[in-house]
């Protein structure tokens, strides 16, 4: 079996996949014993192509490490907020409207403040006409609102890429998945800082977000120029938006 647009393994919607001959080592057939051909052609997996946003706490409380922020760059040292999209084995660090600042290496990079994982799954973002051309780009907004535990504001994280930024860093998204690393960075790896610019106390926080995305049509395009029976009369045309909210909890402390 062969997989167009395979990574990781993984088959998703949006992905086009067809059997191949035996000689070619499939082991598959049909009810009736028919074996596949060279002649087979691909076939569109489907499923659900709707646009998520998912955020995971990565620890339930932080504190600050030796060490962290090694590979931050210089550009974002004084950032209240870092935003980087993992893929592979490194960080992508990203401004607020999503230009590509610089890199580190995931596996030796580590922060000292509270982090959130963010999964934006949008999978026509990966699907292309048959001459090459990528389809749809993608206006993505993030706000993050945190308080204290008593409900009082603290400070708001904001991002928004545009479509044209989007385009410029379509490489960072791997399958249809967006996956974004956001840090409250400790400043002088001693505590994160609020609007204000002091530095938070040992605490609990809430931290609610607000998720936007919306597709845009990247190339004009007919029904027979792709696999996804979808048309496209104008550039920027809007095809599709979503939007989401959710709330989580967390820890800091500091050091003694």
């Amino acid at each position: 079996m062969f997989i167009y647009d395979e990574k990781q393994n993984v088959i998703h919607a949006g992905d086009r996949i067809r059997l191949v001959p035996e000689l070619l080592g499939a082991s598959y057939s049909d009810k009736s014993n028919n074996i596949p051909t060279n002649a087979n052609p691909y076939v569109r997996v489907t499923g659900d192509d709707n646009i998520r946003f998912a955020v995971k706490l990565v620890k339930p409380v932080s504190t600050p490490k030796i060490g962290a922020y090694a590979g931050r760059p210089e550009a974002l040292k004084n950032d209240a907020f870092l935003t980087s999209v993992r893929i592979g084995d490194k960080n992508n660090f990203i401004s607020a409207n999503g230009t590509v600042m610089g890199q580190s290496d995931t596996l030796t990079y580590f922060s000292a403040g509270p982090e959130f994982d963010i999964d934006i799954t949008m999978p026509s973002a990966s699907f292309m006409t048959h001459d090459g051309k990528y389809m749809y780009d993608y206006r993505i907004k993030i706000a993050m609102d945190l308080y204290d535990n008593l409900g009082q504001y603290i400070n708001t994280y904001n991002l928004d890429i545009s479509k044209e930024n989007f385009a410029a860093m379509r490489n960072l998204v791997d399958n249809g998945t967006m996956k974004l690393y956001l840090e409250w960075a400790a400043k002088d790896n001693e505590a994160p800082v609020a609007k204000k610019g002091n530095k938070i106390g040992t605490g609990a926080f809430i931290a609610k977000f607000d998720f936007f995305a919306e597709a845009v049509c990247a190339t004009t395009f007919d029904e027979s120029s792709n696999d996804y029976k979808a048309t496209c009369k104008a550039v920027g045309d809007k095809v599709e938006k979503a939007s989401d909210n959710k709330t989580k909890t967390f820890g800091f402390k500091r050091k003694k």
